[in-house]
């Protein structure tokens, strides 16, 4: 568990999500595949990105847990059509069982759009921090997307951003 002391506390009530936030955050469109989502956050070195539609409205976000999320479901549902046809007798071609198996190796035909975790919160640049942190707390989230009034993405603030903040 990790504690802070009240001086942090206080420096974090006094600090605004404008003055945290990295401003025009990486992002990519609803319509881009996962195979160049996960070269970008490969050459990005980032956990997670942003899905925005083609007004650049945050719809949602993609992590390494649901890419990761997404390929076991498939492939634990394609060792239990194996499972279930297993006979020594008796084979059946993989492409009539499992289609969606072969798939799985052309990430290239994957949208972003069926990998991604609708995003659950976000803040303006008029939130408290300590709203922002219990939030962060309470939905066990890493990142925060900071949105305008209209919900285009401006910002994000991740929890390392926060310890930077700090411990500088």
């Amino acid at each position: 568990m990790v504690f802070i002391t009240n001086q942090e506390k206080e420096a974090l009530l006094k600090v605004s999500v404008s003055s945290l936030m990295v401003r025009e955050p990486f992002s990519i469109p609803s319509s881009d595949t996962l195979d160049s989502a996960v070269e970008f956050m490969k050459e990005k070195s980032i956990s997670a990105l942003p899905i925005v539609n083609k007004d650049k409205k945050l719809i949602g976000v993609i992590s390494q847990t649901d890419i990761v999320r997404y390929f076991n479901d498939k492939i634990t549902s394609f060792s239990r059509i194996i499972n279930s046809f297993r006979n020594d007798d008796f084979e059946i071609p993989l492409k009539e069982i499992y289609p969606d198996f072969l798939k799985m190796k052309e990430i290239n035909h994957i949208h972003v759009i069926d990998v991604m975790s609708k995003f659950s919160y976000a803040v303006t640049k008029k939130t408290p921090v300590i709203e922002m942190l219990k939030e962060m707390k309470s939905k066990h989230i890493h990142h925060v997307y900071v949105v305008d009034d209209k919900g285009v993405l401006i910002g994000v603030i991740s929890s390392m951003d926060i310890i930077k903040y700090l411990t500088i």
